[in-house]
């Protein structure tokens, strides 16, 4: 298992996330990492791997 940090846009993924936009992730690859993330929002939202380093804020956990 590795854990991927993800940024993901719009106002309802701040909502969604407690007040942030960055999402952090336990899968096996990073494949799995972005399929199991698009699970809980819309199609077509906007969603980027960043690295640790750049995270400013806090993270969401979705479970």
């Amino acid at each position: 298992m590795n854990y991927y940090l993800y940024f993901v846009e719009g106002i309802a993924a701040r909502e969604y996330l407690q007040g942030t936009n960055y999402v952090g992730i336990w899968a096996d690859d990073p494949f799995e990492a972005r399929k199991n993330i698009t699970k809980y929002f819309a199609k077509g939202t906007p969603i980027t791997e960043v690295p640790q380093s750049q995270v400013q804020g806090s993270i969401g956990y979705l479970y």
